[in-house]
């Protein structure tokens, strides 16, 4: 019975020495898996840092950038502004050129009236002494209305006839 005895202890041993090696190559195993895992986390908890720190500096850009998109709106609106006064002074402008266009146009309607009158008096015989006196202006005004608007060899004649 020894030898069945030294084997069954032999097996017994075995199956001991089994169950130690199996034990220790799960706990191997485990500690390996625990150990993934901390390298895991690490490497996690290092991409959560490069985030926070890509997520500050962004923020970061963000704040400039708002705060020069206000700069620029500022700018724009003073330039607007600028461009409505250049607008209001450039109407202004406008109408008083207008203005001036229109007293010029009066004017020269005044200026043909005048020479019509003056011709029209002219025409019933009267001197330019007389048309001076009765229309109220200089007598040179009336010799150079007359010079003006008249066909060179008729306003010779008027200005040499009459003196």
């Amino acid at each position: 019975m020894e030898v069945q005895t030294w084997l069954i202890s032999q097996l017994l041993i075995d199956a001991i020495l089994l169950a130690i090696i199996a034990f220790m190559l799960k706990s191997r195993l485990a500690k390996r898996e625990i150990s993934q895992q901390e390298g895991e986390m690490d490497g996690i908890s290092t991409l959560l840092e490069e985030m926070r720190s890509l997520g500050e500096d962004l923020e970061k850009n963000l704040e400039q950038k708002k705060k020069l998109t206000e700069a620029l709106m500022g700018e724009l609106e003073k330039r607007l502004e600028q461009a409505e006064e250049i607008a209001e002074r450039l109407d202004r402008l406008l109408e008083v050129y207008k203005t001036e266009d229109r007293l010029k146009e009066a004017k020269q309607r005044a200026m043909a009236e005048t020479r019509r009158t003056i011709q029209a008096l002219l025409a019933e015989g009267l001197s330019r002494e007389q048309i001076s006196k009765r229309l109220s202006i200089p007598l040179g005004e009336v010799d150079l209305i007359l010079k003006l608007h008249s066909p060179t060899s008729s306003s010779l004649k008027l200005v040499g006839g009459s003196r």
